[in-house]
């Protein structure tokens, strides 16, 4: 049975978000695994995005749009002779790609979360006819991948799937990211001086919070300074006015873009990740942290206690002055941090890319699919 995937998140904007990470992780598992002969990965690209067995490149027009998501796909699911398909972003705000309302196979669709539904600034998004149908196909597919039980809550809550349709995937540290910290040496080129790292553009990423929690810090003899992943002119006018108008603005650094590299160092060079957050799907960056040695304090919002477990310490989201005795606790008490540190750590390790692959497989199996060991692993 030849499976389908749609491997175009990983050549678009998706690439460099979350949803990228998770995809990109799970197919360099899935390509090797003992389904490897029956995937074909569907792209919008020329070449694949890493070496498979069969890569076909989707035939779209320039003007690509929803509607071509709807009237294409079941064409080309019959041409490949696909009895699965695996959509890897199912319900998002990016219009030509999507889940279609007729596949003609088995269907499975993945969503790693439902923020459109709960942020006011994305409502009109939510409104257009692409998303509403995205949201009446998701309701036809077979199986429904999510990253979290909150995920699934939400999509039983308001979407009204059933429980037994869906399946939660086991998320764990970007390889990339456990890779490059694996060989980290210390970068000369971060500041000696302590610091406080927190990311993040997104209304949703709540910076302005780490911001206030600063001020806070640096008004009770904090001498270091708050690097943000991300740059300033993303921000919301809400964070942009707080920086501006703050007392400590010149100790309040905006990164831009880092590297794998980069983004590792900050980790593993910082006193505290703070990650107070309103709303996630899973909340890969906690996980991402404490692989890298850094405590974490976080909001206790959405999934992010599933992400960070019992190593991290947890705050609401909007709590500032909670927020403040949670980081001045860490930053104070060395034993405590130390302990933060190594649950940290033992929690990210624990997870592992693998397991994610297999409940897929199983996911595959589920529908029908029947694998054969490569020759010498029977």
């Amino acid at each position: 049975m030849n499976i389908a995937i749609d491997c175009r998140p990983l050549q678009n904007r998706y690439a460099d978000r979350g949803v990228g990470t998770v995809v990109r992780n799970l197919l360099k598992h899935l390509v090797s695994s003992r389904c490897s002969s029956s995937l074909i990965l569907c792209g919008n690209a020329p070449q694949p995005p890493m070496r498979c067995g069969r890569y076909v490149m989707l035939r779209r027009p320039a003007t690509h749009d929803w509607m071509q998501e709807q009237l294409r796909w079941p064409f080309d699911l019959r041409a490949l002779r696909a009895g699965i398909f695996h959509s890897t972003v199912s319900l998002g705000l990016i219009r030509e790609i999507g889940f279609p309302l007729v596949c003609g196979t088995k269907s499975i669709a993945t969503v790693f979360d439902l923020n459109a539904l709960h942020t006011p600034s994305l409502l009109p998004h939510v409104k257009m006819k692409s998303f509403l149908v995205q949201k009446t196909a998701l309701r036809r597919a077979d199986r429904v991948i999510v990253i979290s039980n909150f995920v699934k809550n939400d999509l039983i809550a308001r979407l009204k799937i059933k429980d037994s349709r869906i399946r939660v995937l086991p998320l764990a540290v970007d390889e990339t990211v456990a890779k490059t910290f694996d060989r980290f040496s210390l970068d000369s080129a971060l500041p000696q001086d302590p610091f406080l790292l927190t990311l993040g553009e997104d209304e949703h990423k709540n910076v302005g919070t780490a911001v206030a929690v600063f001020e806070r810090l640096c008004e009770r003899s904090f001498s270091g300074t708050l690097r943000v992943i991300g740059t300033l002119e993303r921000q919301t006018d809400a964070v942009k006015r707080a920086v501006r108008l703050s007392r400590y603005r010149e100790r309040i650094v905006f990164t831009g873009a880092v590297t794998p590299e980069q983004l590792v160092a900050n980790y593993a060079l910082c006193r505290l990740f703070l990650f107070p957050s309103r709303l996630e799907g899973f909340g890969l960056p906690v996980i991402e942290a404490m692989y890298c040695g850094a405590p974490v304090v976080a909001s206790n919002a959405s999934a992010v206690p599933e992400a960070g477990g019992e190593a991290a310490l947890y705050c609401d989201p909007d709590d500032i002055g909670a927020f403040t005795t949670a980081v001045e606790r860490v930053l104070d008490d060395d034993a405590f941090r130390n302990d933060l540190v190594l649950r940290g750590m033992a929690h990210a390790r624990v997870r592992n890319w693998s397991e994610a692959m297999e409940k897929v497989l199983s996911i595959y199996e589920e529908l029908g699919a029947v694998f054969t060991p490569p020759a010498g692993k029977a």
